[in-house]
Formats: C-alpha cells, structure tokens, sequence
C-alpha cells in the first residue's frame, strides 16, 4: 500500500471520508460490539451489514442498536449530538472521535457524560482510502454511548444502591 506524507494534502485523499481500519473495527466490536449499522460509510468502505451514505444522511435518518460511526470529523459536533439523542431513544452506538480533549464539546458532552464511555486508542489510527494509508496526525478515541445506561442494568444497580441509603435524620 502507498502512504501519503500529509494529512489530506493530495487531492485524492483531502475529502473527509477516511476509511476505518479493520483492525480497529474489531477492536471496537470486542469492547462494544458487534455493531450492524455503519452510520456514515460509502459503497466502497461500509463496515457493517448495514450502511447509510451521504445519499441516505445517517444525521436525519434513525439508527438501530448497535451503531457504528467513524464521521466526518468537519461535522463531529453534529454526529456527537446525533449518538446522544440516539442514547436517550434506546439505540447505543460507538464513535471514532478526534482526542481532542481541550475543547468544549469534548468536557459537555462526553467526558464524565452519563451513559458515554470514553476509551483512548494508543497511537495513531493509521486511516485507509483507495489504497492509500495515511497516519493521523491526532490521537483518537472511541466514545461509546450506552442506552443500557438508561433502562438497563446499570440503572437498576444503581437504584439498588440508592435503596440502602436512609433519607430520615
């Protein structure tokens, strides 16, 4: 395989439609999968059985339980609010993020978030298009948000804890 030297440098890879490496696919399946819906794939690069385009907008149509999204990162702030309002409606999805840990989004909406798990990949993804590899030149994360969270497990435990508390003084 060739490698590009710069990150989006040559025309035939600038647009922002990087595909997933497998090994990171499996990766993130062992930890939260397996997924069926790739939310925001092409023909060529669809990870799953399933998969919406820029054609069919995975922003505007419904997911399905368990999503798989490596998004467009110009637009991750709108796919990030997307997996949320997903969350709340049962359906629990996995995000392959920028580590940007600095900026706002990354401190409101996903650090310390109930129902979102943020797990750091080490290195840097080594990202695939038309047989071209090209290291990113970010860290990146998977942040997983959990419907489970809300009306499963984890919610019932929860109140089972909170049970033993007295609340008389």
């Amino acid at each position: 395989m060739k490698t590009s030297r710069g990150w989006g440098r040559d025309d035939k890879i600038a647009k922002d439609d990087w595909e997933t490496p497998d090994y990171l696919l499996k990766y993130a399946s062992d930890l939260f999968g397996p997924f069926v819906l790739d939310a925001a794939a092409s023909d060529d690069n669809a990870k799953c059985s399933m998969w919406y385009t820029e054609e069919i907008d995975g922003l505007k149509a419904p997911w399905v339980h368990k999503t798989w999204c490596n998004p467009p990162y110009k637009y991750k702030v709108a796919w990030i609010h997307k997996a949320t309002e997903e969350m709340y409606n049962g359906v629990s999805s996995c995000l392959l993020l920028p580590a940007y840990t600095d900026v706002k989004i990354f401190h409101t909406h996903l650090w310390e978030r109930p129902g979102v798990t943020v797990h750091f990949l080490p290195g840097r993804v080594k990202f695939i298009k038309a047989g071209i590899t090209n290291t990113a030149p970010f860290g990146s994360m998977l942040c997983y948000f959990d419907s489970d969270y809300f009306n499963g497990p984890r919610q019932d435990t929860h109140e089972k804890a909170m049970s033993g508390l007295r609340t008389d003084t």
